[in-house]
């Protein structure tokens, strides 16, 4: 049995529509949107970078186990930090166990009450190649191995 998106009930879930997300629901859940058929939906892939109004700032890769250790070393539930957040405890669990990337809100909120790094800056270099006699590229003038 999973958790209900909107309850929190342990359910059998199915997919709903709701105000144009598709989610998993409990059967009583179900009223808020409409049932969604397999055939009906398509799966999308969020990306893992978060766009700060002045810089850009890519999400750190661990950023759940983060939030975890930090609630936990200030001796907090989820649903102690949900409420000191003003979230659902749903949010705070599905951020956790990242099957939720956290919008740039939520993830200010989450630094400052927890004091952790979640994003950190995103630089895109670009490397000027040297002029050689003639141009003749190799795969290590354009590749760069970390």
């Amino acid at each position: 049995m999973m958790q209900c998106t909107l309850c929190g009930k342990e359910a059998k879930l199915v997919k709903a529509e709701i105000e144009g997300v598709v989610v998993d629901v409990c059967e009583s859940c179900v009223k808020f949107g409409s049932k969604v058929f397999r055939s009906d939906y398509k799966t999308v892939a969020r990306p893992m970078r978060l766009e700060f109004k002045d810089e850009e700032a890519e999400l750190v890769s661990n950023y759940g186990k983060r939030i975890e250790s930090a609630r936990c070393e200030k001796g907090l539930t989820r649903e102690g930090l949900a409420k000191a957040l003003s979230e659902k405890e749903s949010v705070i669990r599905r951020v956790e166990e990242e099957k939720m990337v956290p919008d740039e809100r939520l993830a200010k909120k989450l630094e400052r009450f927890l004091g952790v790094k979640l994003s950190e800056e995103y630089r895109q270099e670009k490397r000027k190649l040297e002029k050689r006699g003639k141009l003749d590229l190799t795969l290590g003038d354009v590749v760069e191995i970390k």
